[in-house]
């Protein structure tokens, strides 16, 4: 899934976190899923994206447009557009990747992530769901107290955590159209209606959605309203721009008036 800007795009993501070159190895994998971990998960750009792209236009945030809105407003971005931008940087460094497809309970291909080549076995790898260490596509291979990974038959694994089946991961290969068709579609999913987040933190994560933010450290949860004041909270706990932030609840907010007026 290689393109010129990608490999522009991973020069500079691997400038700005100041990632010396080395063997590319599973120590290497493991720092730059710590990087990578810096990306929220964030929808928000994704919506300013949608509403700003004329109708049948290309909506894809590409890599270089995910990294230089990192640097500058602190974005991220949802599964795709990460996906493609670890897949560019780590073919910068010389590994293999291949995305793969997953099905969530709310549709198929709703998700997905990265299958590393490895002389061990493949790995996994997924930005978009906090998971940023390298993790050996096998039963049991991920075992820790919150997080499961566990066989679903042939070329399938659940994603298992805090006791929820987040996804079933497709092993088979995907090819570029199908991944790309998918991403476009994705931009009308119901998840667009509202803003999602989603980061991990000490001993746990934060979760955004609309205006509550819900904090999940193992036996200690939390949720906190921040309507009202959206910008600063979301600037503060996620480092996201103001402005960014801003723009994208008053297009929620807008978008969400107009489908309450083209109701009967």
């Amino acid at each position: 899934m290689s393109e010129h800007s990608d490999k522009t795009a991973a020069e500079a993501f691997v400038d700005h976190f100041k990632i010396l070159p080395k063997r590319a190895d599973r120590d290497l994998l493991v720092a730059l899923g710590a990087a990578f971990a810096t990306l929220p998960y964030e929808n928000l750009t994704k919506l300013i994206r949608k509403y700003e792209t004329e109708a049948g236009g290309d909506r894809r945030r590409l890599p270089n447009t995910v990294v230089g809105e990192h640097v500058a407003l602190g974005a991220g971005g949802t599964c795709f557009a990460l996906t493609r931008l670890f897949s560019a940087v780590l073919e910068r460094f010389g590994y293999t990747s291949r995305p793969v497809l997953c099905d969530t309970r709310h549709r198929q291909d709703h998700h997905c992530a990265l299958v590393v080549d490895d002389e061990r076995g493949p790995l996994l790898l997924d930005p978009g769901y906090l998971l940023s260490e390298p993790i050996p596509l096998q039963e049991g291979a991920l075992d820790k107290p919150n997080s499961r990974l566990v066989c679903a038959g042939e070329g399938a694994f659940d994603l298992i955590t805090y006791g929820a089946t987040r996804y079933r991961l497709k092993t088979a290969a995907v090819d570029e159209a199908h991944f790309n068709a998918v991403w476009q579609a994705s931009f009308d999913w119901t998840m667009m209606n509202d803003i999602y987040l989603c980061r991990a933190e000490d001993k746990g994560y934060a979760y955004v959605h609309g205006h509550k933010v819900r904090l999940n450290r193992g036996e200690s949860k939390e949720t906190l309203n921040i309507r009202g004041h959206e910008a600063s909270a979301l600037g503060d706990r996620f480092g996201l721009d103001g402005a960014l932030v801003g723009q994208a609840y008053a297009l929620v907010a807008a978008a969400r008036d107009a489908r309450k007026k083209e109701t009967p």
